[in-house]
Formats: structure tokens, sequence, C-alpha cells
């Protein structure tokens, strides 16, 4: 269970920083809605975050909806941030609010009979795939308007906004090139559609939604940034006890960040590890990567393991399919914020994920870049 004040500090320290982000770009922080994604969590862990101030919650699995939802009812705002397959969206239209998923003329057709069905009229956010990467969906941005003119027909459909989600990378002008395309495709889209007026672009999640807010976006989806889940579920933290200290670490981590100087040099060698000294921080340049090609989602235990361990793992997933990747890749991005560590696209369809003062030697990359997994010299 996570402990009631601990989480409400956490709420208050991402409000905080949705506050600064808005004043920083001239904007109201009324103007942000912040949606708590529930995806590692359970009711009762969700239930402490609604007393702590929570009014949306974002879930990304329709059975998992049902279950919150049961459990919860209408005490929050309820939004589908999920890929959603046509199927499914009899169970999500009579629960949520919002759809933020929405890439094909099949769901759009399903979601409407199933509002017409109840009488409503389903708010949706289209899904485009600015960066163009394989594993996010969404359609191209090229196809935006005429996707919209082919749906706008749809009596129990209302297009309110747009949705996107940056590539996993350190390199922030990367998140603000994708967020800033998304502003200005609503823009054009709101100068041919007068009668849509699009309010809302959801895009920015719990290691980007700062510069996201800067480039105009209305809804944050945070999920690491308040739950550990990910961690207990990895075995990193096991005690309630040990919460607070989680907590004060992440802090101080977050205000005594680590910086790499370009002057270094070796200054001892133990167990395959190289040992760099960088003014007074030391950092591990590891002769060896773990490589790993999932087969299942349980293949993220092996990589939390790894990660804890202080070992960089290369997430290989060239021959994945596109589900079972973006929960992998979904899950590294919880592991590597909650434990300040870094991810980064070290290829096509591969992935670096490196321990906080943990960095990749020099001939390990040529090693890997021999095997196509590394192109980022």
């Amino acid at each position: 269970m996570v402990k009631n004040i601990n989480l409400k500090k956490k709420i208050q320290k991402i409000n905080k920083r949705i506050e600064k982000a808005a004043q920083k770009s001239d904007r109201s922080p009324s103007d942000i809605t912040l949606i708590a994604a529930s995806k590692y969590v359970n009711s009762n862990e969700l239930k402490v975050a609604i007393e702590n101030g929570i009014r949306h919650v974002g879930e990304n699995r329709a059975k998992k909806l049902i279950s919150l939802y049961n459990d919860i009812g209408n005490l929050v705002i309820w939004h589908f941030i999920g890929h959603l397959q046509s199927r499914k969206a009899k169970l999500v239209v009579p629960i949520v609010e919002y759809i933020h998923s929405i890439d094909s003329i099949s769901t759009i057709k399903e979601i409407d009979k199933r509002a017409r069905n109840i009488n409503k009229i389903q708010k949706i956010l289209i899904e485009v795939n600015i960066s163009g990467e394989g594993t996010k969906y969404g359609i191209e941005p090229n196809s935006l308007i005429d996707f919209i003119k082919e749906i706008i027909g749809y009596k129990n459909i209302k297009i309110v906004g747009l949705m996107t989600m940056a590539p996993l990378t350190n390199d922030i002008s990367i998140c603000r090139r994708i967020f800033k395309e998304l502003r200005e495709h609503k823009d054009i889209v709101n100068r041919i559609y007068l009668n849509l007026s699009l309010k809302h672009l959801s895009m920015g999640m719990s290691n980007d939604f700062e510069v996201a807010i800067e480039e105009g976006s209305t809804m944050v989806r945070i999920g690491s940034g308040f739950f550990k889940k990910v961690l207990i579920f990895l075995g990193l933290t096991e005690e309630e006890e040990k919460e607070e200290e989680f907590i004060e670490q992440e802090e101080e981590k977050s205000t005594k960040r680590f910086v790499r100087e370009p002057s270094v040099k070796y200054i001892g060698k133990n167990k395959g590890e190289y040992i760099k000294k960088v003014g007074r921080s030391e950092v591990l340049a590891h002769a060896k990567v773990h490589i790993i090609e999932p087969q299942s989602f349980g293949d993220a235990q092996t990589m939390g393991n790894k990660f804890k361990d202080d070992i960089p793992v290369i997430i290989n997933l060239q021959r994945v399919e596109q589900e079972l990747a973006k929960r992998i890749i979904d899950f590294a991005s919880g592991l590597t914020f909650g434990l300040d560590g870094g991810i980064q696209r070290v290829a096509d369809r591969v992935f670096l994920i490196t321990p906080h003062n943990v960095e990749v030697s020099a001939e390990e990359k040529v090693k890997l870049q021999e095997r196509g997994l590394f192109n980022q010299f």
C-alpha cells in the first residue's frame, strides 16, 4: 500500500512543476489537465491518489478500466489512453469521458455505434504519429486532414483534440520539436474546419511533460511520477517503510544532478568495470552490456534485475510484435524515470537503458555497432 502522505507529496510536486511550466509559457495552470495513468496500480492505490486531489484517471487496458471503475465509479473523470481495438469499444464507451488514441475508421465506426446505443456523444482525440516510430500507433501527419474529413460526419463522435507521444530520448529538443509540430497541426485543422475548434493537445508524460506544456499541451499523462508499482514488480523496493527514503532520494537527485564532463581518465578496473573519475563523481563504464530480445512481458523482470545491478541493457525490439514492444518500452521508461537512469533509442527499434552514473564503454559500443544495435557515436 502506498502511504498517503508520500503520494500526497508526489502529487504536490507534480502540480508545482505543472504550474511552473505553465507560467514559463505565459499560460494558466488551470488550462492543463493532470491525468494520473493507472497502468501500474490497483484500485486501493488509486483511491489514495483520489483522496489527495487526483480528478482525472487514464487507463491503457479495457479490462482493467472496468475493474477500476467497478471499484471507484464516478469519483473521477475517466480517460482511455491506450490503443483501442474496435471490439473493446463496447467496454470503454460507457465509462470514459475521453478516448485519446483514435487512429482508425473501423474504431470510429464502432465507437459511434456504441455511443449511439446509450445516447452519448463520445469525446475523442486523434492520435498522430509525429515521430514516425514503428513502435507507436497513430496516423501519419500528412493523413490527418483526410482522416478528419472521413470521420467528421459521425453524429455520436466529438473530435476535441490531438494526441501524440514523443520518442524516448535524453535530447529534450527532439521532444520539443514533436510537441510543437502537433500544436501546428491543431492550428491547421482549426483553420480548415472552423466548426471543430479543437481545444486539446494530449502530449507529455512523466519524463517530458514540462516541455509539452511549454509547447501547448492541455493534457499530461503522469504515471511513474506518482506510483512506484513498477519498482515493486521488479523487487527494487519491498517494504512500505522504504517509501519515504525513496522520496527523499528522488528529491535529492532532482536538485543535484550528475553532470558529465568532457575530460575523464580511467583510474581503476574491477570485475569487468572501468571506473572513470569526473570531478568528484565516479562513473561506472561497463565493458559489457546485457542484450535482451523480449519474448513476453515477463522478460521485464530480467531487465529490471540487470538494471538494479548497475548493468546497462540493450532492448532489441526488431523482431518483437508492436503491442509487446509498446509495453516493454513503457515499462523501461517508468523504470529509468523512477531510478534516475537514462533511456535512448540507439538504432531502429533498439533502445539502451543505463543506470544512474553508468556509461557504456567505447569498446562495447563498437561491438554493438557491428551487430547493428548501436549507431549513436
